[in-house]
C-alpha cells in the first residue's frame, strides 16, 4: 500500500476520538450557578405580619427558570412575584423573585421545599434552596424580655376613670340641687307661715301707692277686712277718714302704715 495513502487513511481513523477544544459542553451553558436569598430573620415578628423573601439564579445563558416557593403552615403564600430577566456586571443572566407571606400563629417557622429549575428543560436537576427558619413572637410580648403580657389588666384603664369620676360628680350634683330645693322650700313655706308677713307686703305696696297717688280704693278696703284685727283704732279710723272722706290724705295713712307693719 502507498504509504502517503496509509497515513491519510490513520488521520482519518483517529479524528473523532480528539476533543474540540473551545467548546463548552451543554450542561454547563444551561446550568444554574448560584442561588441567593435574602430575608430578615432577625425581626421580631408577630402574628399577622408580611415578610418577604427575595430570590436571585445566575446562568451563563439566558434561559428561563422556574421557582417553586418554599413553604410552611403557619406561613400563608400570599404572591410570587417574578422579575425580567437581567445581565449582571459579570456578564451573567440572573432571575429574580420576591416571595410574599403573611405569618398565622406564632412559634417557630421553617420554610422548607423550595427549588429553582431550568423552565424548557423539567428532567434536569433543579436547585434546592436551604431550608429558611426564623422565630414568631406573640401578640403583646414584651420586647424587654420573653414573657407575654397578661391578657387582661390588672388596673383600671384611664377611660375608665375618667368614666367614673364623672358619674361621681354628676351624682354629687343632683344630690346638691335636692338638697338645695328641699331648704328652698322649707325656706318658703316657713316665711309664708310667719305671722304679719303678708300685712307687711300688703302694707308696704299700699304706702308705695298711696305716694304715687294712684292708690284704688278697693285695696284699702281689702287690706282693712283682712288685717281689721292687727290694726290699731287709729289705724282704722285713717283707712276710713281716706275711704270716705271728700278731702282724703295720704300722709298721715301711710306713716301710721309704716309705723304698725313696714317698719
Amino acid at each position: 500500500m502507498n504509504p502517503r495513502r496509509l497515513l491519510l487513511l490513520s488521520i482519518w481513523a483517529i479524528a473523532p476520538i480528539g476533543p474540540t477544544f473551545g467548546e463548552t459542553p451543554r450542561n454547563e451553558v444551561n446550568s444554574i450557578s448560584n442561588v441567593e436569598w435574602r430575608m430578615d430573620t432577625d425581626r421580631d415578628y408577630v402574628p399577622g405580619d408580611i415578610i418577604e423573601l427575595s430570590l436571585v439564579a445566575t446562568c451563563r445563558s439566558y434561559i428561563e427558570l422556574e421557582l417553586k416557593a418554599p413553604v410552611h403552615p403557619h406561613a400563608r403564600l400570599l404572591e410570587i412575584q417574578p422579575f425580567p430577566i437581567a445581565q449582571n456586571e459579570g456578564g451573567l443572566f440572573q432571575s429574580e423573585w420576591v416571595v410574599v407571606y403573611q405569618i398565622g400563629r406564632s412559634g417557630s417557622v421553617a420554610l422548607e421545599g423550595g427549588s429553582v429549575a431550568l423552565k424548557p428543560d423539567p428532567e434536569s436537576p433543579a436547585h434546592v434552596l436551604p431550608q429558611i427558619s426564623f422565630t414568631v413572637g406573640s401578640i403583646g410580648q414584651d420586647p424587654a424580655g420573653d414573657s407575654p403580657e397578661s391578657w387582661v389588666d390588672e388596673t383600671p384603664s384611664e377611660s375608665v376613670i375618667d368614666i367614673i369620676g364623672v358619674i361621681v360628680v354628676i351624682a354629687l350634683g343632683v344630690a346638691l340641687y335636692l338638697v338645695f330645693q328641699r331648704y328652698i322650700k322649707r325656706g318658703l313655706k316657713g316665711t309664708t307661715d310667719m305671722p304679719g308677713t303678708s300685712a307687711q307686703v300688703s302694707a308696704v305696696r299700699l304706702c308705695k301707692n298711696l305716694e304715687q297717688e294712684n292708690c284704688d280704693p278697693r285695696e284699702l278696703e281689702r287690706f282693712l277686712q283682712e288685717y281689721h284685727s292687727k290694726c290699731s283704732d287709729r289705724l282704722i279710723a285713717l283707712f276710713e277718714t281716706r275711704l270716705y272722706s271728700r278731702n282724703p290724705g295720704n300722709e298721715e295713712l301711710m306713716r301710721s302704715l309704716k309705723k304698725e307693719f313696714a317698719e
